[in-house]
This record gives structure tokens, sequence and C-alpha cells, in this order.
């Protein structure tokens, strides 16, 4: 076992899952994290962000989501900013569609825009902002930045 082995199952029980066998691939997926958990990874962020997308159709959404963040934490102690920013969008649209309080899912958009902008990675903004866009719709505040018409994704 390496300390690749943990993405590897990820993404086996991704493909698994996308195959139709969402309990196989979830299974592998938990694999996965058991190993993360004993090896460890500089890709713990990944493993994370991929196997969650697996967990949300198998366990509650208002449990999965919370697990982004621990991606997110791990990602930025490894120095993988792709992935932190990945867990931090999901952890944001996450909020939203567990039905957590409107303004805490706008302080997590809010949180992540700023990283977003911080790096330089606006790859994720569209996402972001449609959610952010929905906000607004309900709650009728103006949460958009002022004077940014256009995010291209700089890759």
């Amino acid at each position: 076992m390496s300390p690749d082995s943990p993405i590897g199952f990820t993404y086996f029980g991704m493909l698994v899952a996308r195959l139709g066998n969402v309990r196989e691939g979830y299974r592998f997926v938990k694999l996965a994290r058991k190993m993360l958990d004993r090896v460890g990874s500089e890709r713990s962020g990944d493993v994370i962000f991929v196997g969650t997308q697996i967990r949300c159709f198998v366990e509650p959404l208002q449990a999965t989501y919370e697990l982004h963040l621990e991606g997110y934490n791990k990602a930025m102690a490894a120095g993988d900013i792709n992935s932190a920013l990945s867990n931090m969008v999901c952890y944001a649209a996450g909020s939203f569609e567990a039905s957590i309080n409107l303004q805490i899912v706008k302080e997590n958009c809010v949180r992540a825009r700023r990283l977003m902008e911080q790096h330089n990675h606006l790859c994720f903004l569209p996402a972001l902002t449609a959610i952010q866009r929905s906000i607004v719709g309900i709650i009728e505040e103006d949460v958009e930045p002022k004077g940014k018409e256009i995010y291209l994704c700089p890759y």
C-alpha cells in the first residue's frame, strides 16, 4: 500500500458508481478513506473531494457536505490549492443544497470567492456565482462584487 493507494481506490469507486453500482463504488470510497487515515497522502484533498461526490448518493447530504471543509484543510496543509478550492466551492454549494441557513451559505460563498480571488484561480467562479445569484433571489441582497463583470479561467 502506497500513499497513492487512496486516490486509486477513490477513482475506482467513482468509476464503479458511474457504471451503475453506486453501493459498490461507495464501498471502495470508504475503503480509500480508511487507507487515507492509515497511510496519509499529499492528495488527501482529492480523495475527500472525489469520494464525497459518491458518498452524497448514499449518506445524507447534510452529513457529507461537511467533509469538503476537511478536504479543504488537508489540501491547504499539503499546498494543493486546486483541491482546496474544489473542496471549498463544494462546501459552499453543499451548504446551499443541504438547506443550511442562507446567511451561513452566503458567508461560505463569500469565503470561497475571496479565496479564489486571492489565488487568482477563478475557474470555479461560474458555479459559485450561480449559487450566489440564487441566494440573491431568495433573500434579495446583493452579494455580487462590483466591477468584475467577466471572469475567465486562466488555464
